[in-house]
């Protein structure tokens, strides 16, 4: 049961939407990548965030041949981190993706500009939102963290609001307990013996 505070995605399109906020933000990239550490999977998250930085990186320094070496050594740094067998922070994607990347990499990136040099992490990327949308982001958004997250996004402070059926249950258990309390004997401070 989704918690009557937080909004919760309508369409799967919500549910990107609130994950792709969630990792561009700065305060929620953290809390997200707290929560991951936990979990041992940090990997992934610190992995999309060095793609995207080299995609942004690559659309703004493919001219003059200095760049296109950076893009080259930036490209190898990820792989070498990120991709190879065996690396201390290895994402998990299938053989298939990491040998077309080590091939891709290994003609070198500039030799074969058949597919722009950018999209080199493409498919990892999309592995690695599949596995932390599909494997934790579900779980993380039950966390008061997310939440405290969510509400500062939204501008709630305090309290989060209540949907209306919560509130009715509230304002009844409210009242019962102030019934309860009003019908039960006073204490005058004498003991009774039965």
């Amino acid at each position: 049961m989704a918690d009557a505070g937080m909004p919760t995605p309508k369409s799967p399109g919500d549910a990107v939407r609130l994950f792709q906020e969630l990792v561009h933000d700065d305060d929620g990239h953290k809390i997200f990548l707290a929560f991951l550490k936990k979990k041992y999977t940090e990997q992934h998250l610190l992995f999309l965030k060095a793609a995207e930085d080299y995609t942004t990186f690559c659309k703004k320094n493919t001219q003059g041949e200095a760049n296109l070496d950076r893009i080259e050594e930036k490209a190898d740094s990820i792989f070498l981190t990120y991709i190879k067998a065996g690396s201390r922070q290895q994402i998990n994607i299938t053989q298939p993706v990491k040998d077309k990347i080590a091939q891709r990499i290994d003609e070198g990136l500039v030799a074969n500009l058949d597919q722009p040099v950018e999209c080199c992490f493409d498919e990892a990327k999309k592995k690695c939102v599949e596995l932390l949308r599909g494997n934790f982001f579900h779980e993380f958004k039950a966390t008061k963290p997310y939440e405290a997250w969510r509400n500062k996004k939204d501008g709630m402070v305090g309290e989060p609001e209540m949907s209306p059926r919560a509130s009715v249950l509230r304002k009844k258990s409210m009242e019962k307990e102030k019934n309860t309390k009003s019908s039960e004997p006073k204490n005058s401070g004498s003991c009774t013996v039965l």
